[in-house]
């Protein structure tokens, strides 16, 4: 559980991912240059990134979008 003066949210993105090729660490380390404290689970298998952070939704689309991957 985070503690920090910030609400959290948690996010779920659909991404279209590449099997085996780092997706979880691209994906992870684009979040975490907005949230260090963000906690990140991908499950590659069902397309799907679960975020809990104090980021906007729109700057972790954006994040993962720079990091070469569609958010849906």
């Amino acid at each position: 559980m985070r503690r920090d003066a910030q609400v959290a949210a948690s996010v779920t993105l659909r991404c279209s991912f590449r099997s085996n090729d780092g997706s979880a660490a691209f994906v992870t380390a684009a979040v975490k240059e907005l949230d260090q404290d963000a906690e990140v689970t991908v499950d590659i298998d069902a397309r799907r990134v679960t975020i809990e952070t104090t980021a906007s939704d729109e700057a972790l689309r954006e994040a993962v979008r720079e990091a070469g991957y569609t958010p849906a």
